[in-house]
C-alpha cells in the first residue's frame, strides 16, 4: 500500500464518521424542535385557557349586573302601573275620564 491509498481510506473513514455523526445531531435536532413544538402549543393552550377563564368571568360578571338591572326595571313597571292605576281612579272621581293608553308599534 502506498501513502496515497491509506490517505484515501482514512479521508474515507473520517467522511464515513462525519457523515454518521450528522445525522444523528440532525436527529436530535428534530426531536427537540418537537419538544420546543409540543411546549409552545401547551403554552398557547394555557394561555387561551385563562383568556377564556377571564370571559368567562366578565360574561357571569355582565349576566349578573343585566340580571339586576332587570329586575329593577320590572319593579319600577309595576311601581308605575300602580300608581297610574291609583291615577287613574282619583280623576274618575274628579269626574274626569282620562284617555286609554293605546300601544303603538
Amino acid at each position: 500500500m502506498t501513502i496515497d491509498n491509506i490517505l484515501a481510506v482514512l479521508a474515507f473513514i473520517l467522511s464515513a464518521i462525519s457523515i454518521y455523526k450528522g445525522f444523528r445531531q440532525v436527529g436530535h435536532q428534530v426531536a427537540n424542535q418537537d419538544a420546543d413544538t409540543i411546549e409552545s402549543l401547551f403554552d398557547s393552550i394555557k394561555k387561551q385557557k385563562q383568556h377564556h377563564d377571564e370571559l368567562q368571568k366578565e360574561f357571569e360578571e355582565y349576566k349578573r349586573t343585566s340580571q339586576c338591572q332587570i329586575t329593577e326595571l320590572a319593579a319600577e313597571n309595576v311601581a308605575l302601573r300602580r300608581w297610574s292605576k291609583r291615577l287613574c281612579q282619583q280623576l274618575e272621581k274628579a269626574g274626569l275620564m282620562p284617555v286609554e293608553l293605546k300601544h303603538e308599534r
